[in-house]
C-alpha cells in the first residue's frame, strides 16, 4: 500500500576551518547544501537534528537554537562561522521559507557528558514547491538547505594527532591521538569522515581500538598531515526531514 509519508536524511558538512573556533549567534552554521526528494510538491512537517558535541573532555553538548533556510537555488550566504549574508541577488521565487529549531526542542537538558544532542521541531508545515527542471533524473526534485546559528555552537576539539612521523611516513590505517582528558569514543563514531583543522583529509573510521587509537578504511597519505594537527568530524550535524505528499 502506498503511503504519503517519507523521510530524507542528510549529513551536513562543516569545514574543519569553520569548526576550529566557536560560532556566534547570527553566524552561518553551514551554507546551502543540496538534497533531492521524490518529484512533486510536498509538505515538510518536522525536522530532526542530531548534533555532535564540543570536542572537549566533557563533552559539552551543543544545545542551541538555529534556523534552517530552504531554497530552490544554492545562492551562497557566505562563509561558515562568519555573519550570514547574501553575496549575490537571491530571487524571491527561489526562497521557499525557513524553520526554527528551538533550544526547547532538544531531548533532555544536560549540557555535559552528551556525545550527541538530538532535537525534533514539530508542526512546521512548510510547503516545498519544486522547480520542474531540477533534479538529477526524472523522478526527483532538487532543493537546498542552509543553517544559521542562534547560539554559541562550538565544535572545537582537543583531539590531536600523536605521530611525529606522520608527514613523511604513513602509519598505515592506524591513527593515534592525544589531548588533555580525551577519549576517542566520546567524540568519534565508526563511519565518520575525519579532517584536520585546515580541511586536510584524514580518512573514514573503520573501527575504534581504544581511548586514543582508531583504524581507518584506507592508509593515511603522507605530506598532508602533521603531528598535533586537530582532528574533526567532517559532518557534525545530521538532519532528517519528515514529509507528507
Amino acid at each position: 500500500m502506498k503511503t504519503g509519508f517519507f523521510t530524507k536524511t542528510m549529513d551536513i558538512e562543516i569545514s574543519g576551518v569553520a569548526q576550529h573556533a566557536a560560532f556566534d549567534a547570527g553566524d552561518l552554521l553551514f551554507d546551502f547544501q543540496e538534497f533531492e526528494i521524490p518529484r512533486g510538491a510536498c509538505k515538510l512537517e518536522a525536522v530532526t537534528a542530531s548534533i555532535r558535541s564540543k570536542g572537549d573532555a566533557g563533552p559539552t553538548a551543543n544545545i542551541f537554537a538555529f534556523s534552517l533556510l530552504f531554497a530552490k537555488a544554492g545562492t551562497s550566504l557566505g562563509t561558515a562561522n562568519n555573519v550570514a549574508f547574501l553575496t549575490q541577488k537571491f530571487g524571491a521565487e527561489d526562497y521557499l521559507g525557513s524553520i526554527e529549531v528551538e533550544a526547547t526542542d532538544f531531548v533532555g537538558t544536560a549540557a555535559s557528558t552528551q556525545c550527541l544532542a538530538v532535537a525534533t521541531a514539530h508542526g512546521k508545515d512548510l510547503i516545498l514547491n519544486p522547480d520542474p527542471t531540477s533534479g538529477s533524473n526524472v523522478g526527483v526534485d532538487k532543493y537546498f538547505v542552509a543553517g544559521i546559528a542562534a547560539g554559541a555552537f562550538d565544535f572545537s576539539t582537543i583531539l590531536r594527532i600523536n605521530d611525529d612521523d606522520i608527514a613523511s611516513s604513513s602509519p598505515g590505517t592506524t591513527l593515534v591521538m592525544d589531548g588533555s582528558s580525551m577519549l576517542v569514543r566520546e567524540h568519534i563514531l565508526v563511519g565518520d569522515q575525519l579532517v584536520a583543522q585546515d580541511d586536510a583529509v584524514i580518512g573514514t573510521v573503520a573501527s575504534i581500538t581504544n581511548d586514543t587509537t582508531l583504524e581507518l578504511t584506507e592508509s593515511i597519505a603522507t605530506s598532508i598531515l602533521a603531528a598535533n594537527d586537530f582532528v574533526y568530524v567532517k559532518h557534525p550535524i545530521t538532519l532528517t526531514f519528515h514529509f507528507t505528499k
